[in-house]
């Protein structure tokens, strides 16, 4: 194992980190936060916050995939941001990096102080990746876990306590399955150190951990989510040869299938014995992925987290591989950064559902005491009709808009109808049917917006 470099190093680490982790943030934000699409799957997550800010016990996390449920620890990092950004969902894209940033400078700040300067070209790759650069302003359960998991790798290899790792790997798992991937290497790394039964149950613990909340909500609830579960199984993926999902991470790492499958051979013959380990336990689940028909970027990003780690620790060790990792990194600023195409401002974007919801307010008396239903048209086909951004913006300003099993009880129904020359005089769901016998009070344009009001 190499030494650490000379101490007098250590007074210039921090601020060489630091210059970089600056200048990948300036990167990050060129375009501010308004290029992030806001979708539903972040309408669900702030809908949910909501309801913590209004001092309500979230139980269950977000639905995944194969028909499960992620632990509601997600929301509760987050939560802390939207409280001190006074509410505005903006601040939730700025934890979303803050997570990034710490789990890059530590990483960062331990590479440096053992293999030297070089280490931080392995910063700059991870930093401008596309993958990350995706990642970064994109808060959800499936993107911030990847930060996680970085993190806890990162204390796996450097040999810190155990329960420092598991409880960020647990942490990861429980924002999103996979990341669980992981495991096999943290079972490695417990063998490898003299595998102590006495640190198993430190394990389990940091891995159980983020689970609290719904693991208490099954005990209470005599085991809710599971009998939901198997009455209703999903798979969530099918079986199907392809190389669809390798295509995927391989650009997501900014090479093509071929160099990305050159780059893991050479990463496998320069590896010793203990990164052997961790490379076939990630080559196996990226066998698991030839199998699988093509899947969001999401699922295949826990084990691009692993390439992307491996890549950088091992090309670092070596007097030829920090040649590959500068080439790479020279790789990724020029066709990430110098030729990258301006970020424009999304189609919908928080500000401008924020800004629809804050004029309608105050433009509209609504009485604060009513409770309200409320739908939402964002596409021409509205198989579901959304609204869970608007909950969200109408809620932090004071007014009653019930959750959707209770609309049967409000007593005004709103509707944001994104879609132009939309016939919403005739439309007609199971949503809007819960309020019977109403009538039209108000119609208004609000930025491209049509917002309708009805009462009882």
């Amino acid at each position: 194992m190499e030494k650490s470099i000379r101490p007098q190093l250590d007074h210039f680490v921090w601020p060489l980190l630091a210059l970089t982790l600056l200048l990948l943030s300036l990167f990050w934000f060129r375009g501010g936060v308004t290029p992030l699409y806001f979708d539903t799957d972040m309408g669900r997550d702030l809908s949910e916050l909501s309801n913590i800010w209004l001092h309500h016990i979230v139980w269950i996390g977000p639905r995944l995939g194969p028909g499960l449920q992620a632990s509601p620890s997600y929301y509760y990092f987050f939560f802390p941001f939207l409280l001190l950004g006074g509410g505005n969902a903006n601040a939730l894209i700025i934890g979303n990096v803050l997570f990034a940033l710490v789990s890059l400078a530590i990483f960062g700040y331990l590479s440096v102080r053992k293999w030297g300067w070089a280490a931080l070209f392995g910063v700059g790759v991870l930093g401008i990746l596309p993958w990350w650069t995706e990642n970064i302003l994109r808060f959800g359960n499936g993107y911030t876990f990847a930060f996680w998991e970085l993190l806890g790798i990162t204390f796996l290899w450097f040999d810190f306590p155990f329960l420092l790792s598991a409880l960020c790997l647990g942490t990861a798992i429980s924002f999103h399955p996979a990341a669980i991937f992981v495991l096999p290497i943290l079972g490695s790394e417990w063998w490898r150190r003299k595998h102590q039964l006495k640190q198993l149950p430190l394990i389990a613990f940091g891995l159980l951990l983020p689970w609290a909340p719904i693991i208490w909500f099954e005990f209470i609830t005599k085991g809710y989510l599971t009998r939901q579960w198997l009455a209703h199984p999903s798979a969530g993926m099918y079986w199907q040869l392809t190389l669809a999902n390798w295509h995927q991470m391989s650009n997501a790492l900014g090479v093509g299938l071929w160099v990305a499958t050159l780059g893991v051979a050479t990463i496998i013959l320069m590896a010793k014995r203990r990164m052997k380990v961790w490379v076939g336990a990630t080559a196996a689940a990226s066998v698991f992925f030839l199998f699988v028909d093509s899947l969001p970027l999401r699922y295949v990003l826990g084990v691009l987290v692993l390439w992307s780690f491996l890549a950088v620790i091992t090309f670092v060790q070596h007097k030829w591989g920090r040649v590959l990792l500068a080439s790479w990194f020279v790789l990724l600023l020029i066709n990430n950064v110098i030729f990258a195409k301006p970020l424009l401002p999304a189609s919908r974007s928080i500000t401008s559902v924020q800004n629809v919801a804050n004029q309608f307010v105050a433009q509209t008396p609504l009485d604060q005491s009513k409770k309200i239903a409320v739908v939402a048209v964002l596409t021409p086909q509205v198989e579901v009709p959304q609204a869970d951004d608007y909950r969200f913006f109408l809620r932090l300003k004071g007014l009653k808009v019930l959750e959707v099993q209770q609309y049967s009880q409000a007593d005004l129904l709103i509707e944001f109808i994104e879609v132009p020359n939309f016939s919403w005089q005739t439309w007609s769901s199971w949503e809007t049917d819960q309020i019977s016998n109403r009538h039209l009070v108000s119609d208004q344009q609000i930025n491209g917006t049509e917002v309708v009001v009805y009462s009882k």
